[in-house]
């Protein structure tokens, strides 16, 4: 007979980790150059979600992108996601630094066993990534 599940998955214990992106532009989309890790799933078989995803600048910025990546089972190539905009900003005691949101359809992301998300700047601008997730938990098994 094959398993019910009865009650829902959820994140067992939510956390927030901070990954600071290097100010490295990397235009491409196929999965190379200089991609920063800013998550990895469980390793349990039920793997994570994850929630939120915040960038903010660390400095100044011109206008560009953040092109996010996923790497199955933390290995082989990283494969596009999406991307986000961001605004030229220069932060001061009266503006605030840029900030990026992963939000709408694509959250929440379900991460199998492993994952990683990674972060790639098209500018030279550095960030530092807020990611809210963690390892998906069935009171059943």
């Amino acid at each position: 007979m094959a398993f019910v599940q009865t009650r829902p998955i959820f994140i067992h214990h939510p956390v927030v980790t901070q990954t600071d992106i290097p100010a490295t532009a990397n235009t491409s989309r196929d999965g190379t150059g200089t991609i920063t890790t800013i998550y990895t799933a469980d390793s349990a078989s039920n793997g994570s979600l994850v929630e939120t995803i915040k960038f903010v600048a660390t400095g100044t910025t011109s206008a560009g992108l953040i092109n996010l990546f996923r790497k199955a089972g933390g290995a082989g190539t990283w494969k596009f996601i999406g991307q986000l905009a961001v605004a030229a900003a220069t932060p001061s005691a009266t503006v605030a630094a840029a900030e990026a949101f992963v939000t709408g359809l694509d959250m929440p992301l379900r991460l199998n066993a492993n994952d990683t998300l990674g972060a790639a700047p098209t500018q030279a601008n550095a960030f530092s990534a807020l990611v809210l997730g963690g390892p998906l938990t069935n009171s059943d098994s």
